[in-house]
């Protein structure tokens, strides 16, 4: 995706095996829907193909954003 984001594992962390392999120096791409997502209702299919691809999915909201409709 076009302007993703890199995320910075703690260097204590990275390398440490998981069950699902050693954990990355880097988390990448991150999306953020502040910077990334349009306004409107649907997802585009840039985005569904993105969440689609991805191996995990991690939701982070604001105590605010939790109560707006689009999110429950």
């Amino acid at each position: 995706m076009a302007g993703s984001k890199t995320f910075r594992i703690d260097k204590d962390l990275a390398g440490r095996e998981t069950p699902h392999g050693p954990i990355p120096k880097t988390l990448r791409p991150i999306f953020r829907d502040r910077d990334e997502f349009t306004g409107g209702h649907s997802l585009n299919d840039a985005t569904i193909a993105a969440l689609d691809a991805a191996a995990a999915l991690i939701v982070l909201c604001s105590c605010v954003a939790a109560m707006r409709p689009a999110v429950e």
